[in-house]
């Protein structure tokens, strides 16, 4: 039995292409090879490379998935996140559940980073080593903390 997002990619499959991608099947030339760019439409944090490089990977194993960043890596809006090739039947089945699985995961990382940027701001600025004796370093470690991310 799969768990975590091994399941969750098998699960979204399933349900996207059913018995197939029917559009694809009777409007695309069978054997006709494409290429794309993933591009970003909104400023983030990037996760899930790995989870949509895996659903191309289980839609059709020779399509080439090359990931242009890194998770965790911020990103402005036309950056490119990746690039995939192969067969255009592979390409225009996967893309959708890839698309989606990421635009979740790094809406989830962006959301993680932005609350945690506003909670290291929160105990700067409380003025915590203030009135917590003998914690001054231990609070100027946290913000510095913070600040990495």
């Amino acid at each position: 039995m799969r768990t975590g997002w091994e399941a969750i990619v098998a699960l979204a499959l399933d349900e996207d292409l059913g018995v197939g991608d029917i559009t694809s099947l009777s409007t695309v030339a069978a054997g006709t090879m494409s290429r794309g760019t993933i591009v970003a439409k909104a400023p983030g944090v990037m996760s899930g490379l790995t989870v949509a490089a895996e659903v191309f990977r289980r839609v059709d194993a020779s399509i080439s998935f090359v990931p242009l960043l890194e998770d965790g890596q911020r990103f402005t809006p036309g950056r490119a996140i990746a690039e995939v090739a192969g067969p255009a039947h592979g390409l225009l089945a996967g893309e959708r559940v890839a698309l989606n699985l990421l635009q979740r995961l790094a809406g989830v990382a962006t959301l993680t980073a932005a609350m945690s940027l506003y909670s290291c701001w929160a105990a700067a600025s409380s003025g915590i080593g203030q009135w917590a004796r003998g914690s001054r370093s231990r609070s100027r470690r946290a913000s510095s903390v913070c600040s990495m991310t």
